[in-house]
């Protein structure tokens, strides 16, 4: 009988790592021999010529069917479009199949070499001097597979967006690139893979949305990575990532995406704002890290998972944000001891949520507008003691609710307008004596509610019109 040995993580990592360098190794050799063999009908060549004293200047040779035209230029901007219209006119984008760029370049401009959909292969001299990608500079073009040289410290907004044929990039080593733009590789349908050098610092909006091939993002040891954009891996088929420890993702990172694993410095991740909203590939019991401290602004949003939310014992979670969970299908929430702020909407429009249960020893203090507003199969629920505000349309809706108990020692001074307005299955509550303000329409159109009992010596000062 056979026995299989799981591999540790730290050993697969390397391995990848390995896998990688060597991929990379044998695609450099392979283009750089492809580029050597290439004729001057197809391909455009330049070559640098530093005249003494001006370094400054160079020579570009464009050649094509052995005619060279030649140009003397003040730049260490590639500009390749009014020589090659020269060569082949207003067509030329479609004529261009494989380009050699030398060292000297520090730039490529702006759409460069954008919609030449005969490209299929560029090259970059040994040693290149190139720091900028312009915007749009290869865009729906049909390059296939491409190395970046390590001195490019910036891939500009969309300078590969609908390269649909590119299957592969690389880096070379020890890549100054800190950050990949907007929509930098957006619509790369082809991309299965890539490896992120670790001087990345950011990844922006939608850099990788609609690359629906992409099934593997690495990032390499030491990554300093800091923030991940909106949607940046929008429509891939990403099961599972691993984020650099420290990174800040912003709202909707992984909206529509397939992740149901994400990690942190190899550790479960903080929900960060947005960062499974409209997701359904998220297992359906979901338990939270003891470290968690927010789940940020619409965190689940509209999402088909979890159902069932717990966290782990000792959790240090002080903050549910702003529509944290709003309309999505959660069944059953353990909220923690810790939790200090209910933020509005956080629990808006979860049909399916019927059972709300807080640790013992509660902090929270405070319910936003909205909490639990149009949770239709709410059937009960324990305020903690220390709660202090039920904010407008906290408990609005929930025409299923038939039992509201406040703790013993309760705080509460205020209840907010329509708070339990159309609770229609409300049969009697008992109003806590430090209640200061029933503020209007309270408990309008509860039209089960039968008993309304005050606790003695009630501070109760102001009751707003229509209260019941």
């Amino acid at each position: 009988m056979s026995v299989r040995r799981s591999v540790p993580t730290r050993n697969k990592r390397a391995i990848l790592r390995a896998i990688s360098v060597f991929a990379v190794g044998i695609l450099s050799t392979f283009l750089e021999t492809e580029a050597m063999q290439l004729s001057e009908t197809e391909a455009i060549r330049l070559f640098p010529e530093d005249p003494p004293g001006s370094p400054a200047f160079f020579r570009e040779v464009f050649a094509f069917d052995g005619v060279c035209v030649s140009t003397l230029k003040n730049s260490v901007v590639l500009q390749i479009e009014e020589v090659a219209r020269a060569i082949w006119g207003p067509d030329w984008r479609f004529q261009l199949q494989h380009l050699f760029i030398p060292s000297w370049p520090e730039a490529l401009d702006k759409g460069c070499l954008s919609y030449c959909q005969s490209l299929t292969s560029v090259v970059f001299g040994i040693d290149s001097r190139l720091k900028g990608i312009g915007a749009g500079a290869f865009s729906r073009s049909s390059l296939q597979s491409l190395i970046l040289p390590k001195g490019v410290g910036v891939l500009e907004k969309e300078c590969f967006a609908y390269c649909t044929q590119l299957t592969l990039v690389s880096f070379e080593a020890d890549s100054h690139l800190m950050r990949i733009g907007v929509e930098a590789f957006q619509s790369c349908a082809c991309l299965q893979s890539v490896l992120i050098p670790r001087s990345v610092e950011g990844l922006d909006r939608a850099c990788f949305s609609q690359c629906s091939s992409l099934v593997f993002v690495l990032f390499e040891v030491d990554s300093q990575l800091k923030t991940v954009g909106d949607e940046a891996f929008r429509g891939t088929k990403l099961a599972r990532i691993c984020l650099p420890a420290g990174v800040t993702c912003g709202c909707r990172v992984l909206v529509h995406s397939c992740v149901n694993t994400i990690l942190v410095g190899g550790e479960p991740a903080n929900p960060f704002c947005g960062l499974f909203a409209g997701t359904g590939a998220l297992p359906h019991t979901l338990e939270g890290p003891q470290d968690l401290k927010t789940i940020g602004a619409s965190c689940f949003a509209f999402g088909r998972s979890p159902t069932i939310v717990t966290f782990e014992s000792g959790s240090h979670l002080t903050t549910i944000g702003p529509s944290a969970f709003t309309r999505c299908h959660l069944r059953s929430i353990t909220i923690p001891s810790s939790v200090e702020v209910l933020c509005n909407e956080c629990f808006l429009g979860c049909h399916s949520l019927s059972v709300v249960l807080f640790e013992m020893g509660s902090h929270l203090t405070e319910m936003g507008n909205g909490t639990f507003q149009d949770c239709s199969s709410l059937p009960s629920i324990t305020i903690p003691k220390d709660v202090m505000v039920i904010g407008d349309d906290g408990f609005s809706k929930c025409c299923a609710l038939v039992s509201v108990r406040f703790e013993v020692g309760s705080r509460l001074t205020k209840i907010g307008i329509e708070a339990f307005g159309d609770c229609s299955s409300l049969p009697s509550i008992t109003i806590p004596k430090s209640v200061e303000a029933i503020l209007s329409n309270s408990f309008a159109a509860c039209h089960a509610l039968s008993s309304v009992v005050f606790e003695e010596d009630s501070h109760l000062a102001k009751v707003g019109n229509g209260f019941f």
